[in-house]
């Protein structure tokens, strides 16, 4: 397998992932929007879940594309040919990427339903947030910024591994 067809078998799994996070979401969302009288919360709330089933369908039906996007393909790379250190180490910090990435969007997901829930709420009955909440949205924002690391830096990524690796001195491959 290349590097490309891996990662394309990485990103339809992160696909079936999303749907299948959006799907264990339904109920407390429901919940959520039971409680949420404004129709603006409504809406905001299904558009962040639609969002997420279009980001699905999308990667769904064009891996080859998104892996191509993320690993562009050199002149001088054949594709029969075994993969670098540094061409492994990217197509690993991507799936890695994708990984952070689903549970980054797990939380996005609640902290949207959750501030659209205290927001529907008046300022005397709106629950201040609790130091555990404060840790959960600081590892949310950890957590997406880490996946785009992963994902979209992954070269960077890669030499920054092969630099501590080698104290500086790059391998040959």
């Amino acid at each position: 397998m290349t590097r490309h067809e891996t990662l394309a078998v990485a990103v339809r799994l992160f696909a079936v992932a999303l749907v299948l996070l959006t799907l264990r979401d339904v109920p407390a969302t429901i919940l959520a929007l039971n409680q949420t009288p404004t129709n603006a919360g409504f809406v905001i709330v299904v558009a962040s879940h639609i969002a997420v089933i279009l980001v699905a369908v999308g990667l769904w039906k064009f891996p080859f594309g998104v892996a191509a996007l993320l690993l562009p393909q050199h002149a001088s790379e054949a594709p029969g040919l075994p993969w670098s250190q540094k061409q492994a180490i990217e197509t690993a910090s991507i799936v890695i990427g994708f990984f952070y990435a689903f549970y980054a969007l797990s939380d996005l997901l609640y902290w949207i339903t959750y501030g659209v829930a205290v927001a529907a709420l008046d300022e005397v009955h709106a629950p201040p947030l609790t130091a555990d909440q404060w840790a959960g949205t600081i590892t949310t924002v950890a957590e997406v910024v880490m996946a785009l690391t992963l994902i979209f830096g992954a070269s960077g990524v890669a030499r920054f591994i092969q630099a501590i690796r080698y104290a500086g001195k790059l391998p040959s491959n």
